[in-house]
């Protein structure tokens, strides 16, 4: 009776060992979860505009050796929500020391901020906690900042000129695949579009484009540009008016000497460049009805800068002209070719105003009037017995 009691004793004793001995599902399941953990977290783009989509990718990495069942994964919005929050309803197994990546797209209707979506993973095994782990989202509205730096006050039809933008990036992000595309009608483009690429935060360059305007009317420039996969763009608008560039190169002439020998003219002079800017390949000559001869039927200065002066010299025949149109035709930096008319008198008393000598063989006005006075002094003189010799007593 009594080995009978020892062996029942004996018997419950192994089988409690044995239960004691046999591994817990639950528990391995609980251990190998924890060994699950949220890696890396990349965002497209790093920071959302309003109404932007995005797309945000998990890396989950099994730092253990066991395998662990995984059941669905979630990111549960937080103003920023996932377009695709049914793509992870069913899942496999994630071996010890391998990744698995779990790609969102989010969508950002929301005001100025930061918002925290939170992504979820569960397990197959009854009773394991899921993983769970915010993820920071940035919202913030700025714009990539387009402004004109550089343009004529006024434009004239059919001249060119340059103007200068500045492109700055004042975001947090870099904003790719900016262009730049100027319209306008009744305006010429040297440059259809300026092509800027990617600008990294806190990045500004200058870009430059020469427009030929023939109607004043606004010049728009339109910078488009990415930020991730969303299209967006900036607007500037440039009114274009006529009229007359006060900095522009303004040839003058002074100094002016006529002669005539036979019946072909010669004037000399100064062209003084009174303007702001330089006068490039000025060339002086005569218009019709005059017409050029040799030896000078032009005069080429080259180029002047403001206050520069040079000297020309020019031959031509006036036939019945009492008065001839002097050219003077220069260019500005661009190759924008100007002409300015001079009326310039061949009338011998309408060129002393100018210091212009005539071309006639009389005698000079103020030589004649002194020859007369001295002699009416004389015979005054005369009159007067002043060169009488006195008698003697």
């Amino acid at each position: 009776m009594i080995f009978r009691w020892y062996n029942c004793i004996l018997l419950m004793v192994l089988l409690v060992s044995a239960v004691s001995a046999q591994p817990s599902t639950s528990t391995l399941q609980g251990t190998a979860a924890s060994q699950l953990s949220v890696t890396n977290v990349v965002l497209d783009p790093a920071i959302l505009m309003p109404h932007d989509e995005g797309l945000v990718t998990i890396e989950v990495t099994n730092t253990g050796t066991e395998s662990v069942p995984l059941s669905v994964a979630y990111l549960f919005p937080d103003g920023v929500t996932a377009l695709n929050d049914g793509a992870y309803l069913s899942l496999g197994t994630l071996g010890g020391g391998n990744k698995m990546n779990f790609t969102f797209t989010i969508t950002a209707d929301v005001k100025d901020g930061v918002y925290y979506p939170l992504f979820s993973l569960g397990f197959r095994e009854p009773g394991s906690d899921s993983l769970r782990f915010p993820i920071p989202i940035k919202v913030e509205s700025s714009e990539l900042q387009l402004s004109v730096t550089s343009a004529p006050n006024t434009f004239s039809p059919g001249r060119t000129d340059a103007i200068s933008l500045s492109v700055g990036n004042p975001r947090e992000n870099t904003l790719k695949g900016i262009v730049i595309v100027p319209e306008g009608e009744g305006f010429t483009f040297a440059q259809k579009s300026y092509f800027v690429g990617d600008l990294a935060p806190g990045r500004a360059l200058t870009v430059m484009f020469n427009v030929t305007p023939t109607i004043a009317t606004d010049l728009t420039f339109t910078a488009q540009y990415r930020n991730g996969m969303n299209d967006h763009a900036t607007i500037v608008i440039l009114p274009v008016s006529f009229g007359t560039d006060k900095t522009r190169a303004d040839p003058v002439i002074n100094n002016i000497q006529l002669s005539l020998s036979g019946s072909v003219y010669t004037l000399t002079g100064d062209v003084t460049n009174a303007g702001l800017t330089d006068a490039r390949g000025v060339v002086v000559t005569v218009d019709r009805p005059a017409r050029a001869v040799d030896p000078n039927p032009l005069s080429p200065l080259g180029s002047l800068a403001p206050d520069d002066l040079s000297s020309f010299e020019i031959t031509f025949t006036a036939p019945n002209l009492t008065e001839v149109p002097l050219v003077i035709t220069y260019k500005d930096l661009d190759g924008n070719e100007f002409q300015k008319n001079i009326p310039v008198s061949l009338d011998s008393a309408g060129l002393v105003g100018v210091g212009t000598t005539g071309g006639s063989s009389s005698l000079p006005i103020l030589p004649i009037f002194i020859v007369l006075v001295v002699v009416i002094a004389v015979v005054i003189a005369w009159n007067w017995g002043l060169f009488r010799r006195k008698s003697r007593k």
